[in-house]
């Protein structure tokens, strides 16, 4: 028997043959894999801050000890993270849920999730979605598809903290709105489909204390390919960067700016 091929291992995502557009199955890096070339700079104060809360709790331990603190907070907010997505998928497939039932590290995420639907009572298309765009070559696993009270079509992604960090994650949405391909596995095949029209991307925030905040984000495509070649000219052992990159376009703008000037000044008889 053949050997089937996933959707996604490690960080590339496999896009199958799709007739008129391609006749193999492509290997992309994953938007998330692109987007570590983004300097966090909250990420590495949140870093220097979880290490210095342990050394002042723990005056006598190792440097070993101090250096894996942020670690093990990072653990435990990635489970948390992971355990209400997961909350949310099967709420949202219909599952009678109720934020009770969610550990109590977890349950004011819960709560907050229900006060978003409550508000805006969104009808949920797709969940958990991979998808792919072959023209630039990437792809991603998007929240959710929503459509909202004025029946426009959002990308909506999750988050669970006390902010939204929201130039990495615009970034983030741009290429999820961007995708041509949703990938549905069907038996033992992947099919990918046309991505329906997209009309905004928002992010809802479920923080700690119970509350939730929405931000709808712009589109900022023209940014997150920049970071694809970035990363292209790092880790790619392609050659040559594709014709569809970034920097092909600068390099048309650069020529096109070399051009000599030929309007007419002046009729010379």
């Amino acid at each position: 028997m053949a050997k089937t091929v996933p959707i996604k291992r490690g960080d590339h995502y496999f896009v199958p043959p799709i007739e008129g557009f391609s006749d193999e199955m492509r290997a992309v890096p994953s938007v998330t894999t692109i987007l570590k070339e983004v300097t966090k700079e909250a990420i590495t104060n949140w870093a220097v801050a979880e290490t210095a809360k342990f050394c002042f709790a723990n005056p006598g331990a190792t440097i070993k000890e101090a250096m894996g603190a942020r670690w093990r907070s990072s653990g435990q907010a990635s489970a948390r993270g992971k355990t209400i997505h997961s909350w949310i998928e099967a709420y949202e497939n219909g599952a009678e849920l109720v934020p009770e039932d969610l550990p109590e590290d977890v349950r004011p995420f819960g709560i907050a999730f229900e006060k978003y639907v409550g508000t805006f009572k969104p009808h949920v298309v797709h969940l958990e979605m991979p998808v792919a765009n072959l023209t630039h070559g990437y792809g991603g696993t998007l929240d959710a598809l929503q459509i909202d009270a004025s029946e426009r079509t959002l990308l909506v992604d999750y988050k669970t903290g006390k902010a939204i960090y929201s130039a990495e994650q615009k970034w983030q949405l741009s290429a999820y709105r961007h995708a041509e391909w949703l990938l549905r596995r069907e038996g033992i095949e992947t099919i990918a489909y046309p991505m329906p029209k997209i009309d905004g991307a928002m992010i809802v925030l479920l923080k700690p204390d119970g509350t939730f905040a929405v931000e709808e984000v712009e589109d900022d495509f023209s940014t997150f390919l920049a970071y694809k070649h970035v990363w292209y000219q790092r880790w790619s052992d392609e050659g040559d960067c594709p014709s569809s990159c970034f920097c092909k376009h600068l390099e048309a703008i650069a020529v096109d700016a070399q051009k000599p000037d030929l309007k007419v000044v002046a009729d010379v008889k």
